[in-house]
């Protein structure tokens, strides 16, 4: 489950004193990593947002302003973010109950072994969020093992591509953690988290502006200073000779 209610809701004191009284509410129930990679995400992409405290102990819902919303979510549903909890496996089995059925048990393993899975890979250089369905057959005891299903898995990976690490070991990853999994049965999916008409931002000087207009701004500020610079000395020239003029029909 993810740890927030995907909302966009207008009002609350907390928005109205972040964004100065026209904030929307974009995200809720976030443990305080989930709001600042938000945030952080949201600001790459060239969109203005907080995170401001939430009902709840220890809560954060992240906050953009009215016009940027639609914008934000996109970029936000296009990362994977906010990230949803892991639950591997030491939780999984943490205090579920003295007798859990042995379906429970292989369902709450799987997805287990998944979280854990899902939080390798979004380790992987260049990799923002990942998701993994594994398929694992029952074992039954009266058929030979060569008699069931091979199990399978799908991997899902978001991130700027090309993604620097090659399929083929993502693979053997995945396939290393499941028993009896070979690397023909993983499928291996890779989407770009770049979102359409979002704007990659880059410093120049106090201000942050398009990476791509960087350089014609900075050729621009050099031209506009030169400019500036050659008027002031016209202006110091022409001053001096008015003076020098003045004296000489004074003298007169």
């Amino acid at each position: 489950m993810r740890a927030s209610r995907r909302t966009i809701r207008v009002g609350g004191a907390a928005a109205l004193a972040a964004l100065a009284g026209c904030g929307v509410e974009l995200e809720h129930g976030l443990d305080e990593r989930q709001a600042n990679e938000a945030v952080a995400a949201l600001e790459g992409a060239g969109l203005a947002a907080e995170k401001a405290p939430d009902d709840g102990a220890e809560r954060w819902m992240v906050v953009v302003s009215h016009g940027d919303a639609t914008q934000a979510f996109r970029v936000l549903e296009a990362r994977g973010l906010p990230r949803r909890a892991h639950e591997g496996v030491g939780e999984a089995f943490a205090d579920k109950g003295l007798l859990p059925s042995a379906t429970a048990e292989r369902a709450r393993l799987q997805a287990s072994i998944a979280a854990d899975l899902e939080r390798t890979l979004e380790r992987l250089p260049g990799v923002t969020s990942a998701r993994v369905h594994l398929a694992l057959p029952d074992e039954d005891a009266l058929h030979a093992p060569a008699a069931y299903a091979r199990p399978t898995a799908s991997v899902l990976l978001r991130g700027r591509l090309p993604l620097p690490t090659a399929e083929s070991e993502v693979r053997r990853l995945v396939a290393g953690a499941v028993q009896g999994l070979q690397t023909a049965d993983v499928s291996v999916v890779a989407a770009s988290d770049e979102v359409a008409g979002a704007v990659e931002l880059a410093p120049l000087g106090p201000l942050r502006v398009a990476r791509g207009s960087r350089g014609l701004l900075l050729g621009l500020a050099s031209a506009a200073l030169g400019l500036l610079l050659a008027l002031s000395v016209a202006l110091a020239v022409l001053g001096t000779r008015l003076a020098a003029l003045r004296r000489r029909l004074g003298e007169k």
